[in-house]
């Protein structure tokens, strides 16, 4: 019976070598934790691009509200009717509809709008990098 058993684990260390199989079990493991943080960075990217997306409403309302009491409606009213007036007193007519510009609304929206990207761009990328290392992780035999 000893006999018998001396084969069994020579056959045993013969058909699979436990570096290999260790070796794989490692990196399963690694690639099992790289795709948890990864589904942890896609989901605080998600939230950060709901975020951004749900604070445009107030920033296009205080956009709106800013050009109402702007008076931006009054100069475009007076560039469409008499544009000739317009033309002969371009500088001064510049000077004006730029001093009546609300430049804080227009940040707002412009930089929401920056950080809404931003936070798109890096959702698409943790998604695509999730798919590959779902996809690694599968040839990967354990």
């Amino acid at each position: 019976m000893n006999n018998q058993m001396k084969k069994m684990l020579d056959m045993a260390v013969l058909e699979a070598d436990p570096t290999d199989r260790l070796c794989d079990r490692v990196m399963a493991k690694i690639e099992r934790r790289e795709l948890a943080r990864l589904r942890r960075r896609t989901f605080g990217a998600g939230f950060f691009l709901i975020a951004a997306l749900i604070g445009f409403i107030p920033a296009f309302q205080y956009l709106s509200s800013a050009l109402a009491l702007s008076g931006l409606g009054d100069y475009l009213s007076l560039f469409t009717s008499d544009s000739s007036y317009v033309f002969a007193h371009w500088s001064a007519f510049a000077m004006s509809v730029s001093d009546s510009l609300p430049v804080p609304a227009f940040m707002a929206v412009i930089g929401l709008s920056i950080v809404c990207l931003a936070a798109a761009s890096r959702f698409v990328k943790y998604v695509s990098s999730i798919q590959s290392h779902e996809r690694q992780l599968a040839t990967v035999s354990i």
